[in-house]
C-alpha cells in the first residue's frame, strides 16, 4: 500500500479510537477528566495509529514491536489502573467519614470549568490549586507522545514498516513522573 494510504488509515482508526475513547473513558470516578486516563487514550490511540499504518504498508502483521515501546504502554496502563485503584480506596474513606468528607455541596471548593480538561491538572486535597505532579507527568509523556508520532510519520513517509522505539532516558522520565505522580496521588486525599 502506497505510504500516504496507509498513513491516512492509521490517522483514520488513530483518530476513530481517540475520538470514542475520549468520550467513555477520560474522565474519573470523580467525575472529573483523569490525567492517567488522557494520557492512556494518546497513547494507544498513538501506537494504534502507527501499527495500522505500518501494517497496511507491509501487507500485514508486523514482525517486531520495540520492547521500550511494551514497556511504555505497561507505565501507562499500571499508572492507570494504580491511579484508580488509589482514588477507590480514598473514595471508600470519605465516605465512610475518614476522610475530609464536605458537609454540602456548597462546601465543595469549585474546580474552573473553563480549564480545557477541568479537573485534570488539579490537587484533589485543594482543588483550586494545581498539582505539579500531574503537569510533571503529562508533560514527559507529551514530550515522549510528540517524538514518537514524528519518528512514526517519518517511517510511514519512507515506506518502512517500523514502529519507533522509545528512548531510554525519555522511558525513564517518564517512569520517573508515573512514580511521582502515584505517589503524590497517595497523599492527595481528596476532601
Amino acid at each position: 500500500m502506497q505510504p500516504a494510504v496507509a498513513g491516512f488509515l492509521g490517522l483514520l482508526v488513530g483518530g476513530i479510537f481517540l475520538y470514542v475513547a475520549f468520550k467513555k473513558a477520560a474522565k474519573g470516578l470523580d467525575g472529573n477528566f483523569s490525567i492517567a486516563n488522557i494520557q492512556l487514550i494518546l497513547w494507544t490511540s498513538a501506537i494504534m495509529g502507527s501499527y495500522v499504518a505500518m501494517a497496511a504498508i507491509k501487507g500485514g502483521f508486523l514482525d517486531h514491536i520495540p520492547e521500550n515501546t511494551l514497556i511504555l504502554m505497561g507505565i501507562s496502563g499500571v499508572s492507570t489502573s494504580m491511579a484508580t485503584i488509589i482514588r477507590s480506596g480514598q473514595s471508600a474513606k470519605v465516605e465512610q467519614g475518614e476522610g475530609g468528607a464536605f458537609t454540602s455541596e456548597s462546601d465543595k471548593p469549585s474546580i474552573a470549568k473553563n480549564q480545557m480538561f477541568p479537573g485534570a491538572f488539579t490537587s484533589e486535597s485543594e482543588p483550586e490549586k494545581s498539582s505539579l505532579a500531574k503537569i510533571q507527568m503529562f508533560a514527559w509523556s507529551l514530550v515522549a507522545l510528540g517524538i514518537y508520532i514524528v519518528l512514526a510519520a517519518i517511517n510511514i513517509a519512507r515506506g518502512e514498516p517500523i514502529l519507533p522505539n522509545v528512548d531510554q532516558a525519555i522511558l525513564g522520565l517518564m517512569g520517573i513522573g508515573h512514580g511521582i505522580y502515584l505517589v503524590n496521588k497517595t497523599q492527595d486525599k481528596p476532601r
